[in-house]
């Protein structure tokens, strides 16, 4: 081979490797033993080490190697490359060094040149940045901005595993939904900045009495819900409630004074597995609004039956709103007697509702 066409090639290869070295993906080149025999430029800034230690290195090698004033960094994923004569190497892998994470995304290929045994060439995108993106955003979607708390998407959803689960091992769940006390006034007095302050501390006390396999979600303005991981028996979410009620009572301390907060709760406890998780909410909400209609600040535990005796006469109530409108009400006229002359001396008129579903509704149903 001529002189001229040596230095032809080696300008050729000089370009290629110019323009590799510019690419955002960092290329390597493997031996059949996972050792490396070329890299770009991009590789190089990637693990922060020049050509020098990297050729001949393998890449396990490289990411546990010691830098100047860190220590050893760890592959949480070990990166094999010795054994290229099976499946080739692709996925995600994590790299995880003193003072940073970095997340590799690898593929690769096989050839093979002449009778050489084969080799392999990496292609590894750092997806770092879109990762953190991704987890980021999906930790907004199932957290309140605000508390960081899980919102009610996340709660609704572990809530459904929960109860799926309950049914299968027929064990109860249980929900608590608590709503503050009088905090319209805390917003009004003091600015909605303290208000979330205040939010934001009662989030972190609702936590620190819990377990950490209980959820504790913000589903509103200042309305709260905790799910109870396997409560093991029935007495259990009273007492969680309870203790809430006593975590909240001591002041808090916004805006240079002392505030003073109380919670009502409700308590839905899930023995019989054939609602919902939208179904067992409602009922723990009815309960807290129950709390709150018999004086606030305390808890009251509410149960299926119970449940659904509310909702028939919630219904009931709205169909009485549109009876006159519907023409349903009828009188009935009961004669008042002189048992002494045995005639009729007056009559009583008695208002009747014939319900289109139920039929004649009893009056000591629908009066109350």
């Amino acid at each position: 081979m001529s002189n001229e066409l040596v230095n032809q090639l080696r300008a050729t290869l000089g370009k290629m490797e110019l323009a590799l070295s510019a690419v955002a993906e960092s290329i390597v080149w493997t031996d059949h033993t996972g050792r490396i025999q070329w890299c770009n430029g991009t590789f190089e800034r990637l693990i922060g080490r020049p050509k020098i230690i990297i050729l001949g290195a393998a890449l396990p090698e490289l990411l546990s190697l010691e830098q100047e004033g860190h220590p050893v960094a760890r592959a949480v994923h070990p990166v094999n490359l010795a054994n290229i004569e099976g499946r080739p190497l692709t996925g995600t892998y994590e790299w995880r060094a003193a003072d940073r994470r970095v997340i590799l995304e690898i593929s690769t290929s096989r050839f093979q040149i002449g009778a050489n045994a084969p080799s392999v060439v990496l292609v590894i995108h750092d997806v770092t940045e879109p990762r953190a993106l991704e987890e980021e955003l999906r930790h907004q979607a199932f957290h309140d901005s605000l508390t960081g708390l899980a919102n009610r998407a996340l709660f609704a959803d572990r809530l459904a595993h929960s109860l799926s689960r309950g049914k299968r091992q027929r064990q109860s769940v249980a929900v608590l939904f608590l709503d503050l006390d009088d905090f319209k006034t805390v917003n009004d007095r003091l600015g909605h900045g303290v208000g979330d302050e205040l939010l934001v501390a009662v989030g972190e006390r609702l936590i620190g009495c819990l377990r950490p396999v209980d959820t504790v979600a913000r589903m509103g303005r200042d309305e709260f819900a905790v799910l109870l991981d396997e409560p093991p028996d029935a007495a259990v979410p009273l007492r969680v409630a309870e203790r809430i009620v006593a975590t909240l009572a001591p002041p808090f301390e916004l805006a240079g004074q002392e505030l003073f907060v109380h919670a009502s709760i409700g308590v839905a406890v899930v023995t019989s597995h054939g609602q919902t998780a939208e179904e067992v909410l409602h009922q723990a909400d009815f309960a807290m609004h129950a709390a709150k209609t018999r004086g606030k600040n305390r808890v009251e535990v509410v149960d299926a039956a119970t449940h659904a005796a509310a909702h028939d006469r919630l219904a009931l109530k709205l169909d009485l709103d549109r009876a006159f409108q519907r023409g349903e009400f009828f009188l009935l006229y009961q004669p008042v007697m002189d048992l002494r002359t045995s005639t009729i001396i007056g009559v009583e008129a008695l208002l009747r509702w014939n319900h289109p579903e139920r039929g004649i509704v009893s009056p000591t149903e629908f009066i109350p």
